[in-house]
């Protein structure tokens, strides 16, 4: 834990982005439903078995941190399966998986952390250390149970890039990491450099 002592929180910019991040969500959203959804969903008819949702970022409470004199936010953006999530909180820690089976995406995000903070212990404080947006905040299945695969409309693309955008002026990140084939930081941030990041073969357990 040497590693972390030099590392410090500052809750009062966490309660602040915090703060602008759900009134970036009032104003896009109403009851779980966005203000784009029947341009996105297309010609597909609504039902509640194969339209689901997870449209806030989750926030760490130690995201606003400090290391060495310079600000730390790590933001992660991924393609992850939607599961209702309507409700700004923090990112999952391992005793909230059944078993301690993460998901794939979960399982990488958690194995890029211990790697970028140099971690090698069994407890998830890395995952108090970093923000989580999703890249679409609504999926339409084609059946209840489809986990993979979910197709997303060409609206959907142009409309979750935009609500990033406004994600990430409130976030600040000085690291984003992007977990997606369809999405490039040029999207995002115009003058961005790809920086790719590649796990040692092997690399970590998980628990």
């Amino acid at each position: 834990m040497e590693y972390f002592k030099t590392i410090c929180c500052n809750t009062t910019d966490l309660h602040c982005r915090c703060k602008q991040m759900q009134q970036l969500y009032q104003r896009q959203f109403y009851d779980g439903i966005c203000v784009h959804f029947d341009e996105c969903k297309e010609k597909k008819e609504p039902n509640a078995c194969w339209i689901t949702f997870d449209w806030s970022a989750e926030i760490g409470t130690n995201f606003d941190l400090q290391y060495q004199g310079k600000p730390l936010r790590i933001v992660i953006m991924g393609k992850e399966t939607t599961g209702g999530k309507n409700a700004l909180r923090a990112p999952a820690r391992l005793c909230d998986f059944n078993n301690g089976k993460l998901n794939r995406h979960y399982s990488s995000t958690y194995k890029l952390l211990r790697y970028i903070f140099e971690y090698s212990g069994k407890q998830d404080v890395v995952l108090s250390m970093y923000a989580l947006t999703n890249l679409y905040s609504c999926a339409f299945r084609l059946h209840p149970e489809q986990r993979r695969g979910v197709p997303n409309t060409a609206s959907q693309w142009l409309h979750c890039i935009e609500l990033k955008k406004e994600e990430l002026k409130i976030l600040a990140p000085t690291v984003l990491i992007l977990q997606s084939t369809t999405i490039k930081a040029q999207h995002l941030y115009p003058d961005a450099k790809l920086v790719p990041i590649e796990l040692p073969n092997g690399y970590g357990a998980l628990c």
